[in-house]
């Protein structure tokens, strides 16, 4: 995936750590997790029923497609928002699902900070002693 990830232009969160394509001048730093909880081995759990991600993109000029690579925590509902713009609503159960999202990329903020959102209502505790409520765990993002 690492190879892949060069092969095109876009961000991708993988293994905790931010790979990114140099002309993109995304600066590392620039995405925030808020709502999510530490980071884990390879994914990052979303806590409670809203998470959302910050980032900034730069002057580039992108398609329009957010692609994200998750499990879940048995089935979930999950909305996700681009600058306050429904993106999707989807209902979703398993592990290695890529989600696509395609939008005007109009809706992104050159030179400032976007705001993904999840909305999360069916986040909960895990049966196995966690008291974190969980809905996704979140392995990639991918903006093109």
């Amino acid at each position: 995936m690492e190879e892949e990830c060069k092969k095109i232009l876009w961000i991708c969160y993988s293994q905790m750590r931010l790979m990114y394509d140099i002309r993109l001048d995304f600066i590392p730093g620039k995405l925030n997790f808020i709502g999510w909880s530490h980071p884990e081995t390879n994914f990052r759990w979303s806590l409670g029923n809203r998470s959302l991600i910050e980032f900034e993109t730069g002057d580039f000029a992108y398609e329009g497609i957010i692609r994200l690579f998750l499990n879940t925590l048995e089935k979930q509902r999950v909305r996700v928002f681009l600058n306050d713009t429904l993106l999707t609503e989807q209902k979703l159960e398993g592990i290695d699902i890529w989600m696509e999202m395609r939008f005007s990329p109009s809706l992104l903020r050159s030179n400032q900070i976007n705001q993904l959102v999840f909305e999360l209502p069916d986040a909960r505790r895990p049966d196995n002693g966690d008291p974190r409520v969980l809905a996704i765990a979140l392995k990639k993002f991918v903006l093109l």
